[in-house]
């Protein structure tokens, strides 16, 4: 089991569960602070509105990358990106490849009289 702390170290302008304020969109109900709010398959900390037809929600903190799909996902985009990056510095050599083998042949060629 995990140790009880003693106090809680949060900061003093940090809102806790349950602390309220008003909605800034609709102005008529409350919005309350829910710091285990479910959003797009993560728990992040957020402001919801009371008012069912406000919905109003406003995430404090964007979802976590920690997420194996997610991190897998970066990862193969990752991997593309430096696969395009090794394409492109193939195709530039051998360009100048090809430009170099053709000045050559022009100056072994024979100048026409």
């Amino acid at each position: 089991m995990g140790a009880l702390r003693s106090h809680d170290r949060r900061g003093v302008g940090r809102p806790r569960n349950g602390d309220t304020k008003p909605c800034p969109k609709c102005g008529k109900a409350t919005c309350e602070f829910n710091d285990r709010y479910r959003f797009e398959g993560s728990i992040v900390p957020a402001w919801i509105c009371d008012a069912p037809q406000c919905r109003y929600r406003d995430i404090v903190r964007a979802p976590s990358g920690t997420d194996k799909s997610d991190s897998r996902q970066m990862i193969a985009a990752s991997k593309q990106v430096q696969a395009a990056a090794r394409r492109a510095i193939m195709k530039s050599a051998a360009r100048t490849d090809r430009a170099r083998k053709r000045l050559d042949k022009r100056a072994k060629a024979p100048k026409p009289e």
